[in-house]
């Protein structure tokens, strides 16, 4: 029994850190023709205006976060696994992502998965503004 938890919570560990970013400063920009992120995930429409997302992580909190080169107030930033309990419960053949980033500035919250082939989704939600929610497809240009 030991040997079948140790052998459970190992895969679990390496499905999370598979996914999760490295300690580093991340540069995504959108207005990539080429991404077509339905391929892979129903998110709906995606945006593709020019627009550049700078991220901070620290093992598994996120730093510091800029739009466009202006510096946001970060509230919080964290990243997150899918729990063994919910694992469970996933179907089969489920195709998505095992972990994802979240994370709060004054105004919205905000997510994005796992990067695959270095693009993310960046989803804005519940702000406070009259914002609307927004879904965002970005492609890795540089890692420092």
């Amino acid at each position: 029994m030991k040997k079948i938890l140790l052998i459970v919570f190992s895969i679990c560990l390496t499905w999370s850190v598979f996914g999760q970013l490295s300690s580093g400063t991340y540069v995504f920009k959108s207005g990539d023709p080429n991404f077509h992120w339905e391929e892979y995930y129903n998110y709906g429409p995606l945006k593709y205006q020019d627009f550049v997302f700078t991220v901070s992580i620290d093992g598994w909190d996120i730093k510091s976060i800029q739009f466009n080169e202006r510096e946001e107030v970060l509230k919080d930033g964290y990243w997150r696994t899918v729990n063994t309990t919910m694992m469970a419960t996933l179907d089969e053949d489920y195709d998505g992502p095992f972990g994802w980033y979240e994370f709060q500035t004054n105004q919205c919250n905000y997510t994005f998965d796992e990067p695959q082939n270095g693009r993310i989704i960046l989803q804005r939600y519940d702000c406070i503004e009259q914002c609307d929610d927004q879904t965002i497809g970005l492609t890795l240009i540089r890692r420092h």
